[in-house]
């Protein structure tokens, strides 16, 4: 390890010494003199900057020699970087080397690797190495550890304590957390239902860009829930969430346009946005195309195979009233 260590300092210095003065040299000696540079200029450069090449790395190495060292002599945040560094299973050795120490960012690691093994087993493992990241303050850790309590992944289903690291979560600034906590305050999961409550997280995890946040929004909004009905802004929100790229959200800004609600009739841009959310793969976008297409409206000519297409699509999604009239539609088509 010494050796080793040796010699990429002593790299290091040749580079230093001598590839970038040789480098910044060629450069400007060929700037002022343009004419050499047909005969020996590119070759002069070329090997300078070779030179370069080798010092960068010789110095990428020395630094990866120095967090080894450090990560062999027990430094749980440089077996971390040394984790990062590598892959495979020496990787993961160090991952666990690093959680054994309570690093709370490699216990949050080696959960996520434990968890993608899909095993009941693996689950248990990854709900105690969460609870050790959680227990040290780790928001990540906090709100995964409240996803495995609400899905009852490798523990007991538990809404109550859901919520609770949720909401830990939530206050150390998780946006994801916040979206959640939005969730169980709406749907009284884990805690009394709390409309304002809800809003109130909502509007924070819209605020850090949680596109279903600003949709829910919109729902509060337009149901009066925990804030004074109003389809304007429940349309605002909407709108924005349609245009951060939420298919869900496209599609309602979609219906919004057709019916006229809080906005003007305007079927082009109704067609535009069902469009847009039906190319997202949003079912529910991909079924009223194809209803319209089966039937003419929206503006829309009457077009079987355009009507089949969608219902075809929502029907691969698992919508349910795609398939019976895809169905239908294709029985009549053969009469």
């Amino acid at each position: 390890m010494e050796a080793s260590k040796a010699a990429a300092q002593s790299s290091a210095i040749v580079a230093t010494t001598v590839a970038v003065p040789f480098y910044s040299r060629c450069v400007e000696v060929f700037s002022e003199n343009k004419a050499l540079i047909p005969i020996v200029g590119a070759v002069a450069i070329t090997a300078g900057f070779g030179l370069y090449q080798y010092y960068k790395k010789s110095k990428e190495h020395a630094e990866r020699e120095r967090i080894r060292l450090a990560a062999e002599n027990g430094d749980p945040e440089q077996q971390f970087q040394m984790a990062l560094l590598t892959s495979g299973e020496e990787s993961v050795s160090w991952f666990e080397r690093a959680a054994e120490q309570g690093h709370p960012k490699a216990q949050f690691n080696l959960a996520r690797r434990l968890m993608s093994q899909n095993k009941p087993e693996s689950d248990v493992k990854a709900v105690n190495l969460f609870k050790q990241a959680a227990e040290s303050g780790h928001s990540t850790s906090q709100y995964h550890l409240g996803l495995m309590y609400a899905n009852g992944r490798g523990i007991t289903k538990d809404d109550y304590m859901a919520c609770l690291w949720y909401r830990r979560a939530a206050e150390k600034g998780n946006k994801n957390a916040m979206y959640s906590m939005g969730v169980m305050a709406k749907d009284g999961r884990g805690m009394l239902a709390d409309p304002e409550q809800a809003v109130y997280w909502f509007d924070r995890a819209a605020k850090e860009g949680v596109t279903k946040s600003m949709m829910m929004l919109g729902k509060m909004y337009d149901a009066g829930k925990g804030v004074p009905k109003d389809e304007q802004t429940a349309f605002a929100y909407y709108l924005e969430a349609a245009n951060a790229g939420l298919s869900e959200a496209m599609t309602i800004v979609a219906i919004k346009y057709s019916k006229g609600q809080a906005v003007p009739e305007d079927i082009k841009k109704a067609v535009e946005w069902y469009l847009r959310a039906a190319n997202a793969n949003n079912n529910r976008a991909q079924f009223n195309l194809g209803c319209a297409y089966e039937h003419g409206r929206l503006g829309l000519p009457k077009d079987p195979q355009q009507a089949i297409y969608w219902y075809s699509q929502a029907a691969a999604q698992g919508h349910s009233y795609a398939k019976v009239n895809l169905t239908n539609l294709t029985k009549s088509l053969q009469r």
